[in-house]
């Protein structure tokens, strides 16, 4: 009988040794799940604010694109401004040409009648 509960005390003993140990793996294991958890809040936390600034990006992107479609009309309005000016100052230059080339003949033949009319008198 001795035998038996000497048998049965060590089969405790061991199975007490068992519990602590699956106690302290338990123990462990929560302390795990709860560090995983902490960074799953963190990284949740981090996507949350990514997302928001990937929106205020794309917001921001929106805007620049508008800004640039309107410089883009603006450009070409100037360019057709610049391109009639060229023409208006390309006609003025024209006719100033025109009009010194006849100013040129009228002061040839104004010069020719004043010889003309001093060879006469």
């Amino acid at each position: 009988m001795k035998k038996r509960k000497k048998a049965l005390l060590t089969r405790l003993d061991e199975a007490n040794a068992k519990y602590e140990a699956l106690v302290l793996q338990k123990s462990n294991s929560d302390k795990y799940a709860e560090k995983l958890d902490q960074r799953l809040k963190q990284a949740n936390t981090k996507l949350d604010e990514t997302a928001r600034e990937i929106s205020e990006l794309n917001s921001q992107k929106s805007g620049l694109q508008s800004k640039i479609a309107s410089l883009a009309r603006q450009k070409e309005e100037a360019e057709e401004v610049a391109n009639q000016n060229l023409l208006k100052f390309r006609k003025a230059q024209n006719d100033v040409r025109e009009a010194n080339d006849r100013a040129d003949e009228a002061e040839k033949l104004a010069s020719k009648l004043r010889s003309e009319r001093r060879g006469n008198y």
